[in-house]
């Protein structure tokens, strides 16, 4: 009995520590190169526009919030799946599970309302903003990696929670 207690324990740990892991494999790489590519693209042309000039804040916003979302899901998803059908944590996963169908539907789902909502955003700023406005690279820059590292740490997690909720996860 003892022996099972410490078992789950141990199994909890590896979870947490899967998800810590998880979390700054993805959070790292995302923000530091979502903001420092823009900074070097931007800052050969001393200003930035939304939506004017041949490179501007659209140009990497719209792509990092349709496939960032998209993959971050996907990619969790599969390895939660996978080691849970190893049983390596203390939850297993159905093995009726539809396991593809569902990590797809997700990451789909996410990126494509990320990406309208990203879209909704850039044209209501668009409309309400000067004409011709200038923005700044650093807060630009800053901007999208701090975005990029919202959805590193949000995805996963929705991701997790809804897995959990669909009943497939034991």
């Amino acid at each position: 009995m003892l022996e099972e207690v410490e078992n789950e324990q141990l199994k909890k740990q590896k979870w947490r520590r899967f998800l810590i892991k998880n979390l700054l494999i993805y959070l790292a790489p995302n923000v530091i190169f979502n903001a420092l590519i823009p900074y070097i693209v931007f800052k050969q042309q001393g200003s930035v526009q939304l939506l004017d000039g041949k490179e501007n804040l659209v140009r990497f916003l719209l792509p990092m919030s349709l496939l960032l979302p998209f993959i971050l899901t996907f990619d969790i998803l599969k390895k939660t799946i996978e080691a849970a059908l190893k049983k390596q944590f203390h939850m297993e996963v159905d093995e009726s599970f539809p396991k593809r169908r569902f990590i797809f539907r997700l990451a789909t789902w996410h990126a494509l309302l990320t990406f309208l909502t990203v879209s909704l955003f850039v044209l209501s700023l668009h409309l309400f903003m000067p004409p011709g406005y200038q923005y700044d690279i650093t807060i630009s820059s800053l901007f999208i990696g701090t975005l990029a590292g919202v959805y590193s740490l949000l995805f996963p997690v929705l991701s997790i929670n809804k897995l959990k909720k669909s009943g497939h996860l034991i």
